[in-house]
């Protein structure tokens, strides 16, 4: 049977090396990941988010590349970029007046069927016309 697959955004895999509000819950994602109850999906760049804003968190070099190597070991399913990606990305940031970043994972939820997981509130508050399943931990 196909797991379940789960879109997080960088404001949630941050939670998973930093203790903040709702980590508990972030961490429960993680854990239900690699006991392959369900599959985590996030795009590349979603590396290069998690490590920046952990960086402003005033993290060591150490640090930094300790996250690196969990996310690598985390395995999840990571999604290349695409020019046919990119412009449904575009389309979606254009009619909702999100960036492109919050648009990409919007783009990779639909794509996939998956549930969008945030602490994004400009995400959860897309209208149902987009036709994915939002949920906020904040």
């Amino acid at each position: 049977m196909e797991r379940q697959k789960k879109v997080l955004d960088a404001s949630i895999i941050v939670k998973w090396f930093s203790k903040e509000e709702n980590t508990e819950k972030a961490l429960l994602l993680r854990d239900q990941h690699i006991n392959q109850e369900i599959e985590i999906v996030i795009p590349e760049m979603a590396f290069l988010e998690v490590i920046n804003s952990l960086r402003y968190k005033k993290k060591s070099e150490e640090e930094l590349k300790k996250a690196i190597k969990d996310l690598w070991d985390v395995q999840l399913k990571i999604v290349a970029l695409t020019a046919d990606l990119l412009n449904k990305t575009v389309k979606i940031a254009l009619n909702y007046n999100l960036t492109i970043y919050d648009s990409l994972y919007v783009s990779i939820a639909k794509l996939y069927g998956a549930s969008l997981i945030t602490a994004d509130t400009d995400i959860v508050k897309l209208p149902e016309a987009i036709s994915i399943e939002k949920m906020k931990i904040d």
